[in-house]
């Protein structure tokens, strides 16, 4: 008896194990596989029309109902390509992430949508990392051309414009700046927050940012962060703060929508406010649920064959003490 107990506890301890393995490299593949169907085309220069129109949604909050509307308007314009200036994700989670790009990919189907690291991105509860957001998402900043128009995004998720960045994006506008008709920077954080009395806005760094900007004649600047639809300037450059997809809208925000942008045969640029709901639909925690459990349900599995193999060996010991004893 106590050696079939002791073998059924190896097999339950090997199952543990074997479980456990097979978690960790199943993580291991979800972080190094990256999505193709939604990585920016970070430095390429895209042919196309110098006339054209894209759209810009922010701060989404992973609101299903909202950003399917909204999304589902957009689809309606003849844009070229959709950016989303951050604060997709709720929470540093791999399924969230996945829900996300399944939800995108069944409601976007080929067009193309570029995404802007948000705080909630990458932070949650003082954790913070970019491993979930750039297998998704890919690089947290980049620039490509479509057109006459240079589009540069840069990371402000953490409300800084880091030393490294600031020589990249030198680097980047003096060697192309010169090239192009317009040049369009998108960030989540904005420099400023163009509400009187109100300091929703980045931290340190801006006069380093501003230096740049202003040397090198920014078209404009669309940020997003604040959840109210709002239009400023920054060292003179027109800056616009896009309205809130999902999540909680501020100030006189009574809709959630997005921004409609063009540039006109004059090379002029036009950006327009697309009210769509005030419907805020459920939120992540229902919407995730069915994915969030495949990972639960493995690591109960896992934890519950460890268990139960202690447990059986714990018995099985204690068997052989009381045989030990009537002997």
């Amino acid at each position: 008896m106590i050696k079939i107990l002791k073998a059924f506890a190896l097999l339950l301890f090997a199952a543990g194990l074997l479980f456990s393995a097979w978690a960790a490299i199943g993580l291991s593949i979800y972080f190094t596989a990256q999505n193709e169907n939604r990585l920016p085309p970070a430095g390429e220069f895209i042919k196309g029309p110098d006339s054209f129109s894209f759209a810009v949604i922010s701060d989404s909050g992973m609101r299903d109902e909202p950003l399917d509307l909204i999304l589902k308007e957009i689809k309606t314009k003849d844009i070229k390509f959709i950016f989303h200036l951050g604060d997709q994700a709720r929470a540093l989670s791999i399924n969230h992430f996945e829900y996300l790009l399944q939800f995108l990919d069944a409601r976007l189907g080929d067009i193309p949508f570029y995404a802007v690291p948000g705080n909630h991105d990458i932070t949650k509860s003082g954790r913070t990392s970019s491993l979930y957001y750039k297998r998704a998402f890919g690089q947290m900043n980049y620039y490509f051309s479509y057109g006459s128009t240079l589009f540069v995004i840069l990371n402000t998720a953490d409300g800084r414009f880091g030393k490294e960045q600031q020589i990249w994006l030198e680097g980047t506008l003096a060697r192309l700046r010169n090239g192009f008709k317009n040049c369009v920077v998108l960030m989540h954080v904005p420099p400023v927050d163009p509400r009187p009395n109100e300091k929703y806005a980045m931290e340190g760094d801006i006069n380093e940012l501003q230096a740049i900007l202003t040397k090198y004649k920014i078209t404009c600047i669309i940020a997003g962060h604040i959840h109210e639809y709002n239009e400023g300037a920054f060292a003179g450059i027109p800056l616009y703060i896009a309205p809130p997809s999902g999540q909680k809208m501020r100030g006189n925000t009574q809709k959630y929508g997005y921004l409609l942008c063009g540039i006109d045969k004059a090379d002029k640029l036009s950006i327009k406010k697309i009210d769509v709901t005030n419907k805020l639909g459920r939120n992540y925690l229902m919407a995730a649920l069915a994915t969030d459990l495949d990972g639960i349900k493995s690591a109960i599995i896992a934890f519950a064959c460890l268990i139960a193999s202690f447990v059986t060996i714990f018995a099985a010991a204690s068997l052989a003490g009381k045989k030990v004893k009537s002997s």
